[in-house]
């Protein structure tokens, strides 16, 4: 008798769940006339557990932020094609530095060849001194080297990309300077997943400042008394081409033949300029008397862009070098901010803060006291004609924009937040 009892129990109970789930299905699964939709479709509706592939049965990944992966093999993963946008984060981590380089290729397109410019970026993490690149057009970023230097307070690359000079601090104190060269890693060797390694040698200690030439293929720096040196990348075939009672000094080398040296700027002392041809020869002066003067010449030689220091705030202006004219941009930023175009004489690239605060500049900037939110500016720099070229807080970026470098075709800028080091790649023609 108990045992009739139960079955009937249990029989009840089934019968129960059936019709429960024939209501359920009919009133929140049924699919409605001309709908494709599965149960199964919509049962991911009510049930979320293995969610991650669409209705195809692919799989569904959601790109990051900065439409950017990091592969730390040398062999990039197989890339899913994404849209790259006008303003692209490169690294993740503080950089010590970053270049572009332009590689041609031939490409057939309807049976025709054509020629196609790739652009590269290559950049070294500051913590590490490992060097890793991305192609313009890739959202793949690659680790190249994983040769180990850490600590980096600034990387110059030079020959192309293919080598660098970096700088830091030794336990002691002293300031280092190393080049290396990245070295084709043997194919043979399977315990390494990047390409290249850095080899190379040690500059002369506590080198003071140091600038490299528009190819890339010579420097010159100056040491704690004040002689300048040239020199090749790797510190060979050394010239002596400066000496003087001025121990401090901002080079650059924006033109060929042509160095700048300016004294290093302080709004409490009046600042001066002056060329100096890389065989050596007499310092000419080109602007003095200026408090808080920093600079930048042309590749040509023939216009210097330069900051005074303005009350509490600052001013760019451009010199003639030839006719001694000077050119108000209108536009409160500095030379540290700006790069030259190499195709249009009087054009360059800077960055400008939306607002300047009351300050000592450039020592307040330089100190770090004060952090600037920029956008990206062409500036005509002999009729002071200025053209926005990158709204970078509409691109959802709060940046104290540094190091401007452009790709030899000047399709692309690439940039380095101040704030936190991150590089940063500006398509100029988006």
């Amino acid at each position: 008798m108990q045992k009739r009892t139960a079955y009937i129990v249990i029989t009840l109970v089934l019968l129960a769940v059936a019709l429960g789930l024939g209501v359920f299905y009919f009133v929140y699964l049924k699919p409605s006339p001309g709908e494709k939709e599965t149960v199964t479709d919509n049962l991911r509706k009510y049930f979320p557990f293995g969610r991650g592939a669409d209705s195809s049965g692919e799989r569904v990944t959601t790109p990051n932020e900065n439409n950017t992966s990091t592969s730390t093999d040398s062999k990039a993963p197989q890339e899913t094609p994404r849209v790259i946008k006008k303003l692209r984060k490169l690294s993740t981590t503080p950089s010590a530095g970053s270049f572009l380089f332009d590689t041609i290729v031939e490409i057939s397109v309807a049976g025709k060849k054509e020629k196609k410019i790739i652009t590269t970026a290559r950049f070294i993490d500051q913590a590490t001194g490992h060097v890793f690149e991305t192609k313009a057009d890739s959202a793949v970023v690659t680790k190249i080297s994983n040769t180990t230097i850490p600590r980096l307070s600034e990387a110059h690359f030079v020959e192309g990309g293919d080598a660098v000079i970096v700088r830091y601090l030794n336990e002691n104190d002293h300031i280092e300077t190393y080049y290396g060269k990245l070295t084709a890693l043997p194919k043979a060797s399977s315990t390494e997943s990047t390409l290249f390694r850095l080899d190379g040698q040690f500059l002369t200690t506590d080198i003071e400042t140091l600038a490299v030439s528009p190819k890339g293929t010579s420097i010159f720096y100056v040491l704690p008394d004040g002689r300048g040196f040239t020199a090749k990348p790797n510190g060979s075939s050394r010239v002596e081409i400066l000496a003087g009672p001025i121990r401090e000094w901002l080079p650059s080398w924006g033109a060929a033949n042509l160095l700048t040296l300016t004294t290093k700027p302080s709004v409490n002392t009046s600042g001066y300029s002056y060329t100096l041809g890389t065989g050596g020869g007499s310092l000419v002066k080109f602007l003095g008397g200026i408090r808080g003067l920093t600079t930048l010449m042309n590749p040509e030689g023939t216009l210097a862009a330069y900051s005074e220091s303005i009350g509490t705030g600052i001013l760019l202006s451009s010199l003639n070098i030839g006719t001694g004219k000077t050119t108000f941009t209108g536009v409160a930023t500095l030379p540290e901010k700006c790069v030259w175009s190499k195709k249009t004489r009087s054009s360059m690239y800077c960055a400008v803060p939306r607002f300047v605060p009351r300050g000592e500049y450039p020592d307040d900037w330089y100190k770090g006291k004060v952090f600037f939110e920029d956008d990206i500016w062409n500036i005509n720099a002999e009729t002071g004609e200025k053209t926005l070229v990158a709204d970078l807080l509409e691109e959802n970026l709060e940046a104290d924009i540094i190091e401007l470098a452009l790709n030899p075709s000047e399709q692309y800028l690439v940039v380095r937040n101040k704030k936190d080091g991150a590089v940063w790649l500006i398509d100029l023609q988006k």
